[in-house]
């Protein structure tokens, strides 16, 4: 069978004017896993990634690290399918539902978008309307449109490269639990609590053939605990 590896982008830079581009700790947390991917001694086939910053910027940290030992270099293909849904779009059309249904005052709304457990807190209750499918919004990506492009990205990664491939993917937390959804066949509510616990920088392996597309391992961070002495496990 072949193999997709689908790793989380390193931490963003939230609270910053720029979201889109991996912190400080991301850059740390990027360079453990180039370093870890290196070691492995796999030697991928196709690397993927999405086109977001803090996507790429992760991606480009593995292919840097791995040129002495690869030639030629890796080539990095780009899909926007696995790019992370719109959260700020979803945030400001679901957040009026929440808020119809949920007492007001449990949310700090002006520290939404400084504070990481504020932000969870009412992100949490906004994405359970998402994947409810009860609610339809112009413009904005319902769940199972989000789940459609990602199983598509996937089956096109996969007709592409034919079998018995190991593929590399870099991507978000959403395509990889929309992924993990795919393969374990699970609720969209399960596949939430599955999504929250998706640390940055980690990697998340999946089988495939031509009948079947399952779950290997999840959420692998070992190369982040102890990464020069120091633990930079993140997950927002």
């Amino acid at each position: 069978m072949g193999d997709i590896y689908f790793v989380r982008h390193g931490q963003a830079s939230f609270g910053e004017d720029n979201y889109d581009r991996i912190s400080e700790t991301g850059d740390l947390q990027s360079c453990a896993l180039a370093e870890y991917l290196c070691n492995t001694g796999i030697a991928f086939d196709s690397i993927y990634c999405g086109t977001l910053d803090r996507q790429q910027q992760t991606a480009e940290r593995f292919i840097n690290h791995a040129a002495p030992r690869k030639s030629p270099p890796y080539e990095l293909k780009f899909r926007p399918e696995l790019n992370e849904y719109n959260s700020r779009e979803i945030v400001r059309h679901y957040l009026p539902i929440v808020l119809r249904a949920e007492t007001p005052h449990i949310f700090n709304l002006q520290e939404i978008y400084r504070d990481k457990k504020a932000f969870q807190k009412i992100f949490h209750s906004i994405m359970l309307k998402m994947v409810s499918g009860k609610y339809e919004f112009s413009g904005v990506e319902s769940w199972e449109s989000f789940q459609t492009r990602v199983r598509t990205a996937i089956k096109k990664i996969i007709a592409e490269n034919g079998a018995g491939k190991k593929i590399l993917v870099f991507s978000s937390g959403g395509p990889i639990a929309a992924a993990v959804q795919a393969a374990l066949d699970i609720s969209g509510e399960a596949t939430l609590r599955l999504m929250w616990q998706i640390a940055n920088a980690s990697i998340t392996r999946f089988k495939y053939n031509a009948e079947e597309f399952s779950l290997h391992s999840f959420n692998n961070y070992s190369h982040l605990l102890f990464y020069k002495g120091k633990n930079i496990t993140t997950f927002r």
